[in-house]
C-alpha cells in the first residue's frame, strides 16, 4: 500500500515535469491562464486525474469523486512539502559579490 502510494507520487511528479517541458501544454496553460509553474496547482490536477485513472485512493471508505479529489489534494501537498524541503537543504544558491556586475 505505502510502496504503491510512493510510486504514485513519484510518477505524478515526473508527469508534472514532462507537462512543464511539453510546448503545447505550456501554450494551452498560458491561453487559459493556468499557473503551470505552481506545484500545488498543477499537482492537484495531475494527482486527481491520476487517482481516477489508477484507482489509487488514501481514504478508508470510498466515495466516488470525493476520494479522488482528497487523494489529489493531499498528495499534491505532501509532494510539495517534500520538494520544498529537499530544495531548501540541497539547492545551490549563487551569491554575486560584485556590486557592478
Amino acid at each position: 500500500m505505502i510502496l504503491r502510494y510512493f510510486v504514485f507520487a513519484a510518477l505524478g511528479k515526473l508527469l508534472m515535469m514532462f507537462i512543464r517541458k511539453f510546448p503545447p501544454a505550456v501554450r494551452i496553460a498560458e491561453r487559459i491562464h493556468f499557473p503551470i509553474d505552481c506545484d500545488l496547482c498543477l499537482g492537484f490536477w495531475v494527482y486527481t486525474v491520476s487517482s481516477i485513472v489508477s484507482s489509487q485512493t488514501i481514504t478508508e471508505s470510498y466515495i466516488p469523486v470525493w476520494s479522488e479529489v482528497v487523494t489529489g489534494a493531499i498528495t499534491a501537498w505532501v509532494v510539495w512539502v517534500f520538494v520544498t524541503g529537499w530544495n531548501d537543504i540541497y539547492r545551490v544558491y549563487e551569491v554575486k559579490t560584485d556590486a557592478n556586475g
